[in-house]
């Protein structure tokens, strides 16, 4: 007797669907994220590692919910968002006019602008 592949029933589809498949990537992405993260020692990782492969439920969801929000990787500060850090820096009329500003200060230092054309900018920068 052989089983089929659509011989699953609906509610064991939607089981394996709607609670295994999150929770294996869940699992998967506590590994990466414990072996990511720079502030914890190797001891504690060894201890959470054995904990998530004993005990894959227990473990790993009390990982994720012992897992500080700002747990950062390598790179990145305490605290500190990178998708915000990147909006600040990248985006927003400020920091394209310090960027804009910059560019015509190096200009002028390189002496590709008159004293007259860097203020003409300046001034055109400042007020946009």
């Amino acid at each position: 007797m052989t089983i089929a592949a659509t011989d699953i029933g609906f509610w064991p589809a939607m089981l394996i669907l709607f609670v295994w498949v999150p929770f294996a990537m869940a699992w998967v992405f506590a590994f990466f994220d414990l072996f990511r993260r720079d502030d914890v020692g190797g001891v504690s990782k060894a201890l959470w590692l054995v904990v998530m492969v004993l005990l894959p439920l227990v473990g790993t969801v009390a990982y994720l919910a012992r897992r500080p929000t700002d747990a950062g990787g390598p790179g990145s500060s305490a605290g500190e968002i990178p998708g915000r850090r990147f909006h600040w820096e990248y985006s927003g009329p400020a920091p394209r006019r310090l960027r804009e500003l910059q560019l015509l200060s190096d200009l002028h230092d390189a002496g590709k602008l008159t004293d007259a054309e860097f203020a003409d900018q300046k001034r055109k920068v400042l007020a946009a």
